[in-house]
């Protein structure tokens, strides 16, 4: 049983010397060995080197191993003993690792011992390093040796000096490393940011303020304003009362409020070089019904005994599309600006009597609802959005 036993550990052994070593080439077997008995089985040695055996013993008992020699040219063998635990102290101490059948082996690479608990240990310890650990609950921080810094996390309008080196106790400061500190800015800079572009988005106190006088006009041509329309003005506010349309923008106030003489209706929307181009919505008038309408401001002109009424020049080209022909035709036209009404008004270019208007509503400076009038009755009989280009 104990030879079985010997045979097993053997081949054990030779096992695990092949996955140390390289293939080894083929040797002829050999016997290492002296002609000395045994003193015990419990004393015997076993050593593999590819296909090398050796059992030896010295006459003290101590066991001569022939591949401690630094002449010894072998790269790769093990070592095995024999007997019960009361060895281990012997063995444990000089390398050997005891196994599950109570024998002790030691394993020999490049004529260097191979300790396999020193290269496990390696491998746990890499191990551990690759996993972040935690400190106070955050990781990679350790405030205790004073490289990294206390932040206080908890709730206070007055946060307490955070020290974390005393005691190690961080209660609710919280440790962070430099990259936690980078990461948190990062955090921080984004945030801004999108603050920013949301403080951007929101409208002006100009723009808003243009946008409630805007729908306070609009309210007034809903509702009425038992003035003439384009003859009088009306002031609005808390005493609403009309004005002659001459009063408008003439450098004096005649409303309560001054309306009358505000940017919002004195400033000409239709600026001399700016350009519009009209997209028809309906016509039951025209002679050309044109598809398009370009219209270009060639000169505006303010009276200095009339500024109520700037006087305009521009070029109309209405544009007329088929599948058969493609016609336009220009006009020069001459009109004005009617502050009292925020309305461009050009004169008919032929003798048909149809006028241009373009109207615009609230604030925005770049839109106007054209329309072409009789000019007669002012009435109209086709319309055009204009859209600054």
């Amino acid at each position: 049983t104990h030879q079985a036993g010997m045979r097993k550990l053997f081949l054990l052994a030779c096992l695990l010397a092949g996955a140390l070593a390289r293939p080894p080439q083929s040797h002829a077997p050999r016997h290492y060995g002296g002609d000395d008995e045994h003193d015990s089985d419990d004393h015997d040695h076993h050593y593999h080197h590819h296909d090398h055996y050796y059992h030896h013993e010295d006459d003290d008992g101590h066991h001569e191993d022939p591949h401690d020699s630094d002449d010894h040219e072998d790269a790769h063998f093990i070592k095995v003993h024999s007997g019960g635990s009361e060895n281990g102290g012997q063995y444990g101490g000089h390398g050997y690792h005891e196994s599950s059948t109570g024998h002790f082996i030691k394993v020999y690479h490049s004529n260097q011992q191979v300790d396999h608990h020193e290269h496990h240990e390696e491998e746990e310890q890499e191990e551990e390093e690759e996993e972040p650990q935690r400190h106070h609950g955050y990781y990679g921080g350790d405030c205790c040796d004073g490289d990294d810094f206390c932040e206080w996390e908890g709730w206070s309008t007055d946060p307490p000096d955070c020290d974390c080196t005393k005691d190690c106790d961080c209660g609710d400061c919280a440790c962070h490393t430099d990259a936690d500190q980078s990461s948190h800015l990062d955090q921080l800079t984004h945030q801004a940011g999108v603050i920013s572009d949301l403080l951007d988005s929101y409208m002006s106190p100009e723009d808003i303020h243009e946008e409630f006088a805007g729908l306070a006009d609009d309210l007034n041509e809903l509702d009425g304003s038992a003035c003439e329309h384009h003859k009088d003005f009306q002031c609005g506010g808390e005493n609403p009362h009309c004005i002659g349309h001459t009063l408008v923008c003439d450098g004096h106030s005649d409303c309560d409020n001054d309306s009358d003489e505000d940017e919002y209706h004195c400033h000409v929307a239709t600026e001399q070089g700016s350009h519009w181009v009209g997209s028809v919505v309906y016509d039951h008038c025209t002679r050309r019904k044109p598809d398009a309408m370009d219209l270009t401001i060639k000169s505006v002109t303010t009276l200095s005994w009339f500024t109520a009424s700037p006087q305009v020049v521009a070029q109309v080209k209405v544009e007329k599309k088929t599948d058969e022909s493609h016609s336009y035709s220009n006009f020069e036209i001459h009109g004005h600006w009617d502050a009292a009404e925020r309305e461009l008004f050009l004169s008919p270019p032929e003798e048909d009597g149809l006028a241009l208007t373009c109207k615009f509503h609230g604030h925005d400076h770049d839109m106007c609802v054209g329309h072409v009038v009789r000019q007669i009755s002012m009435e109209p009989c086709a319309e055009f959005i204009f859209r600054r280009t």
